[in-house]
């Protein structure tokens, strides 16, 4: 196909070679690829070249695990948009670091609340209420 100069006779007076009339056939993918990656982009202005190249690296690692996800034999419906995809991927890769950081001592305990679920979050002892009567 490469090497041969073979003329594809379905394409009438235009008289396109096979590898031209293959190409344009099989392209579509690029196109939905890049209008997926561009729809929910991760993508920042930078003038760092490698940080635009991980950011394409990561829009296109987003669409590949979700076709994965969706080519098993039953695929999750929470999943069924790329939006909520997209948002249970992000929660799940943060999951870990969020319960690391809520163990440090120096946080405030409403932001430790905020970075645990309630069911996880466990405080430690409070102190009794004091109560105070009148003199």
């Amino acid at each position: 196909m490469h090497n041969d100069n073979a003329i594809d006779l379905s394409t009438g007076e235009a008289k396109k070679p096979e590898i031209i009339t293959f190409y344009n056939m099989t392209k579509g993918a690029v196109d939905v690829v890049d209008e997926m990656a561009a729809t929910y982009s991760t993508a920042k202005k930078t003038n760092r070249w490698p940080m635009a190249v991980f950011y394409a690296m990561l829009n296109v690692a987003t669409i590949n695990s979700r076709v994965l996800l969706l080519s098993t034999k039953e695929p999750p419906a929470q999943n069924r948009t790329r939006r909520s995809f997209l948002k249970s991927l992000g929660f799940n890769l943060i999951e870990d670091y969020q319960k690391i950081r809520s163990q440090q001592t120096m946080l405030p305990q409403s932001l430790k609340a905020k970075l645990v679920k309630e069911e996880d979050f466990q405080p430690s002892a409070k102190k009794a209420k004091v109560t105070y009567k009148r003199c």
